[in-house]
């Protein structure tokens, strides 16, 4: 049946080389304490240029309209707009337009906040997905990515404050997270995922791999690599507890004003993990995770879904199989390679870069969604024109979505290959990026003054 999703050889082979791995520390190490991450000695960082600084959505670099009575605060901004093809990142809408010029969609403000910062021997990649819709949940969305950011920009510099091993970076990255919620508090923000990458070349390699990926994650933004040499993908950030299924509706954990002014930090772990130079480490959304789903793709389904279905949709599409919690993980990742082969392939690409990896990924959701945003747009005019009362409108547009892969949602990628350009590529930086040389220094009373007091000590960096 050709709905029907099954493993090629070389996933079922991927499997057995990532269970391998975990008895050679090769394999993401989760733990919920910084403390608990691995010791393995880093080279120093160096505050080279920025060949890319890159941050999005548009309206990221706005003000964060604090509020009409408290307007004179002074907000955070974020405003940066220089990348290349090794660090690059994308945020799109998937929701369906509410205006004739299609300039206005449901869900919108998009909510999805990313940041990347690059020099040729280091990268910082942070997203953040504001829960629910609206202007807090994007506001806080910026204020995670801004203070976490800026945050790791001083202080992996810093002499005083510089990571010498994987475990004082992960609790830097950490460390950002305290920054992050107090500056979401601080502007009145509602609530957000935030993942944050750091990647950095290692004193000695591990397993011929001698670049660090050290992450933090609280939330679903999961952060995943293409790992070039064998072709497939991986996610560091799977760890979850046996036995729960994955729900949509709720994210696990979230910085903001969840419970007060506190945080819920109930799914929040800490990983390493090593890889090679030319694979790519990406930070995603659920928008764009979500829509690989194969439940979500229609080519399988959980009990629970087939109890929750109407008698019409188990008819038509009943004979999909059940698939674990593990299987839909697995299918996932499964089907984001696939398609990044495909890609590969056709263009006849040596390598994926990071460019290559976000727009095709952007590309591919948005596709899966075309026929669900479409409907919304125009298919279901004859059912809005009806004397259907309000419910039955509403159950039978349900009905129709049902049977129409794909999750609408805001969606956004933020990439980096590891390594950055190639040495040919470096000349062309000096040439083209001469401009990216050092972060501007906007806002310099409001955030400079956070952050250093946050740091303990001079923010100057070495």
């Amino acid at each position: 049946r050709d709905h029907v999703w099954v493993f090629g050889p070389r996933d079922m082979a991927a499997g057995l080389l990532r269970k391998i791995r975990h008895s050679l520390h090769a394999a993401p190490i989760a733990r919920n304490d910084p403390s608990s991450i691995p010791q393995y000695k880093l080279k120093p960082f160096i505050n080279d240029t920025i060949i890319a600084q890159l941050s999005l959505p548009e309206s990221t670099s706005c003000s964060l309209n604090h509020s009409l009575s408290d307007s004179s605060l002074p907000s955070p901004e974020l405003w940066w707009d220089t990348f290349i093809p090794e660090a690059y990142g994308d945020v799109v809408t998937l929701y369906d337009a509410v205006s004739s010029d299609k300039e206005k969609h449901h869900g919108d403000p998009i909510a999805d906040v990313f940041a990347i910062v690059a020099r040729p021997k280091n990268a910082i990649l942070a997203i953040a997905d504001g829960c629910n819709w609206g202007q807090k949940p994007l506001r806080a969305a910026r204020c995670a990515v801004k203070g976490c950011t800026e945050f790791l920009d001083r202080a992996l510099f810093n002499s005083e404050t510089m990571p010498r091993d994987t475990q004082s970076l992960a609790k830097l990255i950490r460390k950002s997270f305290d920054i992050a919620q107090e500056l979401i508090i601080k502007y009145d923000g509602a609530t957000t995922t935030l993942s944050v990458v750091v990647a950095c070349e290692m004193e000695t390699p591990i397993h011929n791999k001698s670049w660090a990926l050290c992450v933090v994650s609280v939330g679903d933004s999961p952060c995943l690599v293409w790992k070039h040499k064998r072709e497939v993908v991986e996610e560091v950030t799977s760890v979850v507890e046996e036995g729960k299924e994955r729900d949509l509706r709720d994210c696990g954990g979230c910085l903001g004003a969840n419970v007060g002014t506190q945080p819920d930090l109930s799914n929040l772990m800490c990983y390493f993990v090593p890889v090679a130079r030319n694979d790519v480490v990406f930070l995603a959304s659920d928008g764009v995770f979500d829509n690989f789903d194969p439940v979500i793709l229609l080519k399988g389904t959980t009990e629970c879904e087939r109890q929750k279905k109407s008698g019409e949709f188990v008819a038509t599409l009943g004979n999909l199989p059940v698939l674990s919690r593990r299987q839909r993980e697995e299918g996932q990742l499964h089907i984001i390679a696939e398609h990044l082969r495909k890609v590969k392939s056709e263009k006849t690409l040596q390598l994926l870069d990071a460019k290559t990896v976000t727009t095709s990924l952007i590309e591919y959701v948005q596709n899966v969604t075309s026929c669900k945003r479409n409907y919304l747009e125009s298919g279901c005019i004859d059912i809005d024109k009806s004397d259907l009362s309000a419910h039955a409108k509403s159950k039978k547009k349900a009905e129709a979505l049902n049977t129409m892969p794909g999750k609408l949602d805001h969606a956004s990628i933020v990439a980096y290959m590891i390594g950055g350009p190639q040495q040919d590529e470096e000349l062309r930086l000096e040439r083209n990026l001469s401009t990216a040389s050092v972060m501007p220094d906007h806002n310099t009373e409001d955030i400079d003054g956070f952050l250093s007091v946050n740091l303990g000590h001079s923010s100057k960096a070495s």
